[in-house]
């Protein structure tokens, strides 16, 4: 009898280990299904120089809510990146900024987050925007420019 007694203690804080450890398991199988279930927008898009041509390695920052995700074009131009559905949903507007990796070429687009079905008749949510860049003003030349059109204003004015 002397043995029943701690065997049935031992053998009690095993199940309960074992038990512990199950109830663990299922805890992040269940979280990890959150994850993988929840829905995701895809913002996708081409960055295209002046003369229409791919342009590679370009600055690319993409804001939707005030949630903004950096990314870089491929070789093709081609940029992507994902939000989850809570940060970007359909209906939402997407602001695309870019610009060349040397800093002399600029530009802007926007687009709006639709519902798709894929392939497999799943839908997910899609933005698509194209973004040409062109060269930005310098400042000397931005300058002119604003100084020329206060005073075309002011001739304008005098008649």
């Amino acid at each position: 009898m002397k043995h029943d007694k701690p065997f049935k203690v031992r053998n009690c804080l095993g199940f309960m280990r074992k038990q512990m450890l199950m109830t663990s398991a299922l805890m992040v199988l269940v979280l990890m299904s959150f994850t993988l279930v929840s829905a995701k927008t895809t913002v996708t898009g081409v960055i295209l120089d002046p003369s229409f041509n791919f342009l590679a390695d370009a600055n690319v920052n993409v804001s939707c809510n005030t949630n903004v995700l950096q990314t870089t074009s491929f070789s093709d131009g081609v940029y992507a990146v994902e939000y989850f559905e809570k940060d970007c949903k359909t209906g939402d507007t997407v602001n695309v900024t870019a610009i060349s990796d040397d800093g002399t070429l600029f530009g802007t687009g926007a687009g709006i987050v639709h519902d798709k079905k894929d392939g497999e008749g799943t839908t997910v949510n899609v933005a698509t925007v194209l973004v040409i860049l062109i060269p930005e003003f310098g400042f000397i030349l931005g300058t002119l420019t604003l100084l020329s059109a206060i005073g075309i204003f002011f001739v304008v004015r005098r008649d």
